[in-house]
């Protein structure tokens, strides 16, 4: 979630550095628009009472930020201010709006704010742009493709090699798909 956010809050960053989209909007408003970044998916879990219960995304979370939001007290910002926040975070899903097991529907981005956030929140969001985060990495080296355990889907948990030697078409399927690294430099070496 981490770095999904600091991914959103350079995109946001890029955006603005285009004059043809920065003009448009004033300082405060670029860092009220940051703000917004920052806590878009605050509640992604829903309270700190449902965390400890279920961790899975709830599909309210942008209604329970902007809640949060609203109720801040002791801050400098303006009724304005915080409104416009709460209200581009509630609408950062976009066209992903509804859901089949929630009555819930979300708002639409309408407004400049509102629209570039939920631009940002996708392009995050996408597997296959990779945001570097130089000096910020763990680790710059390639793992053992002997002893890497992969950390997803239904293999979870089990060594590369001994998934290739189970479920070819598992690594087939990755080959061709999978983008990120380390295990994108490892499927190669199969």
């Amino acid at each position: 979630m981490a770095r999904h956010t600091c991914a959103l809050v350079r995109f946001l960053n890029h955006i603005f550095a285009v004059k043809c989209f920065g003009e448009n909007f004033t300082q405060r408003e670029k860092d009220l628009m940051r703000v917004a970044g920052m806590m878009h998916d605050s509640r992604k879990s829903g309270s700190d009472e449902d965390f400890q219960k279920n961790k899975y995304t709830r599909f309210n979370h942008p209604l329970l930020a902007s809640e949060v939001i609203r109720n801040l007290k002791g801050h400098e910002l303006s009724d304005d201010e915080v409104e416009m926040i709460a209200t581009t975070i509630e609408s950062h899903m976009g066209e992903w709006n509804t859901d089949k097991r929630s009555s819930t529907v979300l708002p639409l981005p309408t407004d400049k704010f509102q629209k570039i956030l939920h631009l940002v929140d996708y392009l995050a969001s996408r597997k296959d742009i990779e945001v570097l985060f130089n000096g910020y990495e763990t680790s710059n080296t390639t793992p053992s493709l002997d002893t890497y355990i992969l950390t997803f889907g239904k293999h979870n948990g089990e060594k590369l090699t001994d998934v290739a030697h189970t479920d070819p078409s598992y690594i087939s399927w990755a080959k061709e798909n999978i983008t990120r690294e380390p295990l994108r430099t490892l499927l190669t070496k199969i």
